[in-house]
């Protein structure tokens, strides 16, 4: 449905809420104007239909104005008929201004045509699917060619002259097969344009966090055509629009594509190996030109999601992760995984350049994060012994046929990683801050580091290693080579950021454990500096996402030297404020104090309190009740604590209870507790703020009539981490902020993981719930702190928090007021509860 508004038509499919249209004009604002935007907009609000109508108008505007093709430096002109006008009368350069746009329009219709064409021919397509299976059929039923079989020799390191030398000035990390299989393929980042090759075009670089979100993406952008006028017509049509993706989604060879997903980036290198012989090597990637170049117009011809890359790759026998990319110049949307925006070399490497583009991160609650861990790295003492084991069997087998040079490198690396082990193994040693010089003093100071890692880079060492090892021990099975975690932390020893901090610790192993284990960790303490390459060259950045308070947060972290191309806009809630009950709880039906700080939250009395506030709430709360806890460790305490006071007990009697764990089955406890909720008895569910259902899940209707937040998740600031974290906060902030920085810090990091599992409830305009925050420190008993916990709630909650009086903030005014809030709409049942 069109949508006037400002003179403008967003091209929305259905009739937008007003809040949806003060969403995407806000969002065309921004982009019109080159800002940063924070877009918060909570679920069922339609956050992603806004911002692809609010996005593609502005594209569609600007590019009726000039084309949208852009310079090699990010400008609105083409490469290709940009001379130099500095000498020139200004009547000239008029003239030759305007003959360039006419250029621009021009190739930007006979780009058009071509696409409706192609357009024109899928629809005939699609009228013939038992031919197009047929030949899925085919593709699908041909042998793998064997990669596999392999000999002792293969896991000899090559020797390429000119190779190992080659530093990071030549602007890439890619090794002799792979630059050579790009430039086969024709990738835009390493060709200069040709002939049958498209200029670069405006566009919109929207990335997600997972594939599923960015399917989602595809699909609802295929709901917005892109209305294009020319001289001749005004028609609509899809977007210009290219999916990136992993090797593990898009690959399409019969064998490969079974692997893990490491395994297939490391099989698939390994088939692009000069002396993979031919009838070995993948079929799917093509000398000749004219399949790919068929694969990249279909694919910008229409909006087509993984699944149906991957579909064409089978049609046209070419491979899609490659061909993807051949695409990316001339589209107008392209959607990609954050780690593939956030990492310079993997943006480099897809051909995506972010000069003069927009770029809109969703689901960017969690970016700071994303940020900082995609330049972290950790590595623990029994991978370091693993690698030292794996390099001195690997270089006693071939050290006679390595070469000179290949020796050295292989025996300085094995001095490196003696070093990092005799490090962690010193049982004396203490928990903190660690010096990188400190860190190779067994003998690793007098080596160079960041020759070494570009070693391991061009000899691909860690997979002739690897592959050695499992050579020699029969095993087939793909895993990630421990020598690649060995070349990730000394890529950080060999480049620490100004930002950045070594930690030693001891931990318990994530894979599992009881036993805490040394490890070593590089840790980015201020993302800013990792995140500027974004800040300066896209036109604008839009962050979006359901909740993205506190919003400072992300200013302070990610873009503080552009805090003045900052705009904020926060969405209000499609849910009427009837149907949000917001309560603030500091005593049990006991009279004790439910304080949640360190010092006091395992008291067996807070505790107790705590189960029987449960145990009575549920009386007046139907369906299912989730009750979010600060971490395992405190939910563990508590139950223990129910159980020995046969609370648990009283508790499992009034309604089914569910305890998530860290070593749970998430799909398998939420199945179960989603059948428990929808009976007449109900369910509580008992989980952990920042855990497995504190994100991506919806508590709608009935699964989710009351949240509680029992307590805050403040991170353990006596941490080796969190001191190291504190302290850089400390001394960056001014001497007489110290203290209220730090306390800001961790405010605001707390208050970012509240509010993602809080606004897990009322996911759609006719849902109600309430929400119940259990703690002192909401009162106003706790002076500043509540004010500052407040404050960094959503908009839509914080208008609908009670009052700071402690004493309204009893167990028995909650009470009544929940059983009223739930009367009131058994009376008046909302639509799908």
């Amino acid at each position: 449905m069109t949508t006037p508004t400002d003179g403008r038509t967003f091209h929305h499919p259905y009739q937008p809420y007003d809040i949806q249209l003060e969403f995407m004009r806000a969002l065309y604002e921004t982009l019109d104007n080159g800002q940063i935007g924070i877009f918060e907009s909570p679920t069922g609000t339609g956050k992603t239909l806004s911002l692809i109508c609010g996005a593609l108008t502005w594209l569609r505007d600007r590019s009726s104005q000039d084309g949208g093709v852009l310079d090699s430096a990010g400008d609105d002109k083409l490469s290709f008929s940009a001379p130099d006008t500095t000498s020139d009368p200004p009547w000239l350069v008029a003239q030759l201004e305007e003959q360039r746009l006419k250029d621009r329009l021009a190739h930007a219709q006979r780009l058009e045509h071509k696409l409706d064409e192609i357009r024109r021919e899928e629809a005939k397509r699609h009228r013939s699917e038992a031919n197009r299976a047929q030949k899925r059929r085919r593709i699908d039923e041909q042998e793998a060619s064997g990669p596999f079989e392999q000999r002792e020799e293969d896991f000899l390191v090559d020797t390429e002259p000119g190779t190992i030398h080659q530093t990071a000035a030549d602007g890439n990390n890619y090794s002799p097969e792979v630059l050579k299989l790009l430039q086969q393929m024709g990738h835009p980042s390493l060709e200069k344009q040709k002939e049958d090759e498209y200029p670069s075009t405006r566009k919109i670089l929207f990335a997600s966090r997972t594939h599923s979100q960015l399917q989602q993406f595809s699909s609802e952008l295929k709901r917005v055509p892109i209305h294009r006028s020319d001289a001749t017509n005004h028609h609509a049509c899809d977007a210009r629009h290219v999916a990136l993706a992993s090797r593990k989604n898009l690959c399409i060879h019969p064998t490969i594509s079974r692997l893990s997903g490491e395994a297939v980036n490391e099989t698939c290198l390994e088939l692009q190996e000069s002396k993979t012989a031919a009838d070995k090597r993948c079929a799917f990637l093509p000398k000749e030109s004219t399949p790919k170049h068929l694969y990249r117009d279909r694919t910008l011809a229409t909006i087509q999601d993984i699944e149906e890359l991957v579909t064409l790759g089978k049609q046209l026998s070419v491979c899609p992760y490659y061909g993807t990319r051949l695409a990316v110049p001339a589209a107008e949307v392209v959607t990609i995984p954050y780690p593939l925006l956030l990492s310079p070399v993997a943006r480099q490497a897809a051909g995506l350049d972010l000069r003069g583009n927009v770029v809109v991160i969703d689901e960017a609650h969690n970016l700071i994060d994303a940020v900082a861990s995609t330049f972290a790295a950790q590595i623990t003492s029994s991978q370091l012994e693993n690698a030292s084991d794996l390099l001195e069997m690997y270089e006693n087998k071939f050290r006679a046929r390595l070469s000179g040079e290949n020796r050295m490198f292989v025996a300085q690396l094995r001095v490196l990683v003696r070093s990092l082990c005799e490090f962690v193994a010193s049982a004396s040693r203490k928990e903190g801050l660690v010096d990188v010089t400190d860190l190779l003093s067994a003998g690793g100071d007098a080596i160079n580091v960041p020759a070494i890692t570009r070693y391991l880079t061009r000899s691909k060492l860690a997979r002739k290693v690897d592959g050695y090892n499992k050579f020699t021990r029969g095993v087939a099975e793909k895993t990630t080579p421990v020598l690649h975690l060995v070349q990730n932390f000394l890529d950080r020893v060999a480049s620490p950021s100004r930002e950045g901090r070594f930690i030693f610790e001891r931990a318990i192993p994530e894979a599992g454990g009881t036993m805490p284990e040394p490890r070593l960790r590089y840790l980015l303490l201020d993302p800013s500096d990792a995140f500027l390459p974004l800040v300066q060259d896209a036109h604008a950045i839009v962050l979006a996402g359901g909740t993205m308070s506190p919003a400072n947060e992300h200013v302070d972290r990610l873009f503080p030297s552009a805090r003045s191309r900052v705009r904020q806009f926060s969405c209000g809630h499609v849910v009427p404020a009837s149907h949000l009950l917001v309560q603030t709880l500091s005593k049990g039906p006991g009279g004790v104090s439910l304080d949640f700080r360190h010092a006091t939250r395992e008291l067996p009395n807070v505790l107790d309190d705590l189960g029987r506030a449960l145990l009575n709430l549920s009386a007046v709360i139907p369906d299912g009740m989730v009750a979010f806890f600060p971490s395992y460790a405190h939910l563990g305490s508590v139950v223990s604590r129910w159980k020995a006071a046969g609370l648990l007990d009283q508790l499992n009697r009034r309604k089914r209870v569910f305890q998530e764990s860290r070593d749970c089955h998430a799909e398998t406890l939420l199945r179960d507790y989603a059948s428990a909720a929808v009976t007449d008895k109900g369910a509580i569910l008992l989980s952990v703020v920042g855990g497995k259902l504190s994100e991506g899940i919806n508590f709608s209707d009935r699964l989710g009539r009351a949240v509680l937040l029992v307590g805050l998740p403040f991170p353990d600031a006596r941490s080796p981490e969190w001191r190291a974290r504190l302290d850089y906060v400390s001394r960056e902030a001014p001497t007489k902020d110290k203290p209220q920085a730090k306390a800001d810090y961790l405010a605001d990091l707390t208050m970012r993981a509240v509010n993602q599992a809080i606004g897990r409830v009322l996911r759609h305009k006719n849902d109600y719930a309430a929400i119940i925050l259990c703690d002192i420190r909401w009162t106003g008993s706790a002076g500043d702190v509540a004010q500052g916990l407040r404050s960094r709630l959503p908009g839509w909650i914080r208008q609908s928090m009670p009052s700071t009086d402690p004493d309204k903030a009893t167990f028995g005014a909650t009470l009544t007021a929940l059983a009223a809030f739930f009367k009131g709409h058994k009376q008046a049942p909302a639509q799908g509860g």
